[in-house]
């Protein structure tokens, strides 16, 4: 499916996510006012304007913070030629970048534009918001942009730092037969210790952290692979296809071989 978008949104107050999101397009948040503590793939940002994140598809991700204003873009791969894809793509590496240069604010006034289209037409809006969105790509392809380093905050905790790396743990060996006891082990904590400073961290249960990642890879594997829902299943670490199947029905709303003919 081809998807394009660009969203203003603002809050006055501070706000969540209330769950961790990953979908199958390329993101680019562009923060204009606020700051917002940013957790994306294992890693924690903590971000003010004007920074902007890219995200590619398939990356677990959710913000939270005080009061903000930001502009987001979405478009699918499809859309996108290869030379962009190449461009997201490296840009993902680093995830997050500052954005100090001349080209920077002709993108900040794309963006106005873009989120202030407003057409009957559906394809003319379409047509004009790819236009913009190709326009931006450019200008950023211009400027030397500076990264910034995840954790780079003066308030982020041990205890973060520790269940960032148990999130990332649970990455890398998703496709196995994780458990509390098994995680609490490997990382010499108590299975108490770990549900609760996990929590707070991170917002989530270590289980519900662990559905996310094998959904997250199964939708991932349904769009761009013809492997099986078998393989699927085996792969992304479920204990059985119907199993699999139950799961991500009831998380998507329907089956993985319905959600592989959207795509």
């Amino acid at each position: 499916m081809n998807f394009i978008d660009i969203e203003y949104r603002e809050r006055e107050d501070s706000w969540a996510m209330s769950d961790l999101q990953s979908h199958d397009y390329y993101e680019l948040y562009f923060l204009l006012d606020g700051t917002r503590d940013f957790f994306l793939g294992d890693r924690i940002f903590n971000i003010s304007a004007t920074a902007f994140c890219v995200i590619p598809p398939f990356s677990m991700h959710k913000t939270s913070g005080g009061r903000y204003k930001r502009i987001n873009v979405n478009v699918s791969p499809d859309l996108l030629s290869e030379r962009e894809i190449s461009f997201l793509d490296s840009l993902a590496e680093q995830s997050v970048y500052t954005m100090p240069g001349a080209h920077c604010e002709g993108v900040r006034e794309l963006l106005r534009i873009a989120s202030e289209v407003e057409l009957v037409d559906v394809q003319e809006k379409r047509r004009i918001t790819l236009s913009l969105m190709h326009s931006i790509l450019y200008l950023l392809s211009l400027e030397r942009l500076s990264p910034i380093e995840h954790g780079a905050r003066t308030r982020i905790e041990s205890r973060d730092t520790a269940m960032l790396q148990v999130a990332a743990y649970i990455g890398a060996h998703y496709a196995e037969e994780l458990t509390l006891d098994a995680i609490s082990e490997r990382f010499y904590i108590s299975k108490n210790s770990l549900c609760r400073k996990f929590r707070e961290a991170m917002s989530c249960s270590v289980i519900q952290y662990l559905g996310f990642v094998r959904l997250s890879r199964a939708k991932e594997l349904l769009s761009t692979t013809a492997k099986s829902i078998d393989e699927i299943s085996d792969l992304c670490g479920y204990s059985s296809p119907n199993y699999f199947s139950l799961i991500f029905k009831k998380s998507v709303g329907i089956s993985p071989r319905e959600y592989r003919k959207t795509k």
